[in-house]
């Protein structure tokens, strides 16, 4: 059900989020890199038998999807938002997978500009998928 709901949202699955040598790392999927800026996307909790259990996490990427995770990837080494996050991914991984799923964000002219609709569709999705986590982090 969750899987059908973003592809009929046109995400498809990006990365998976994996544990390597105590440290969190994101896996992408084997395919050609992506160069295009803004992007929506969504963490996945999977049961190990690959059914979706939850929409964790919703964010955007105003560049690169790989930009994006390797800010995650840092970020999951601090004690603030990033702390929080890898510690809330950690036990999904004990019993399960966390896929990241993601979609290039539709672009706008906005007085003669062309501009991602990321921030406004990742508000969006906020009130659609209400992922459990964003609204536990720590505010910025």
């Amino acid at each position: 059900m969750i899987e059908a709901e973003l592809e009929s949202l046109q995400f498809s699955p990006w990365a998976k989020i994996q544990l390597k040598n105590d440290r969190l790392r994101f896996d992408y999927k084997a395919r050609p890199a992506d160069h295009r800026e803004g992007f929506v996307y969504a963490w996945v909790w999977t049961t190990s038998d690959g059914q979706a259990k939850e929409i964790c996490y919703v964010g955007k990427a105003g560049g690169t999807l790989a930009a994006r995770a390797g800010q995650h990837r840092e970020g999951f080494k601090g004690n603030g938002r990033g702390g929080a996050l890898a510690a809330s991914i950690r036990p999904c991984l004990a019993d399960g997978e966390m896929w990241v799923w993601a979609r290039h964000s539709a672009e706008q002219e906005i007085f003669g500009q062309r501009v991602s609709l990321c921030a406004s569709e990742e508000l969006a999705l906020f009130g659609r998928l209400k992922p459990s986590w964003n609204k536990l982090l720590p505010k910025r």
